[in-house]
């Protein structure tokens, strides 16, 4: 984990237990119906886990989303560079005798 992954904080999402994929961490605790903890905070979903949480009645849970900075190149660039334009000072003899004139 790097140093700006500390920074960034965990978000959490509310989802159905169909959508879940299996490995996805809990952000909540689950209690059941009288209050009794299920599954703690942190616990990765497995199969199983989500089999006995729909028989128990649950149809959501709250599961950690990471944001994370992605350090690539756009795909297409932003934009042409701008040209650079040299002026030829030969061809303006005011500005070619200003040039040559020591700064007071």
């Amino acid at each position: 984990m790097g140093k700006r992954d500390s920074i960034l904080k965990p978000l959490t999402k509310s989802i159905s237990l169909t959508s879940l994929a299996i490995g996805e961490p809990l952000a909540k605790d689950i209690y059941g119906e009288h209050g009794r903890l299920l599954l703690r905070a942190g616990t990765q979903l497995s199969q199983d886990f989500i089999n006995r949480l729909q028989v128990k009645g649950i149809e959501t849970v709250h599961v950690e989303i990471v944001p994370q900075i992605i350090d690539e190149a756009p795909a297409e660039p932003l934009g042409k560079p701008a040209e650079k334009k040299v002026v030829n000072i030969v061809n303006y003899p005011r500005l070619k005798s200003e040039a040559c004139k020591p700064r007071s």
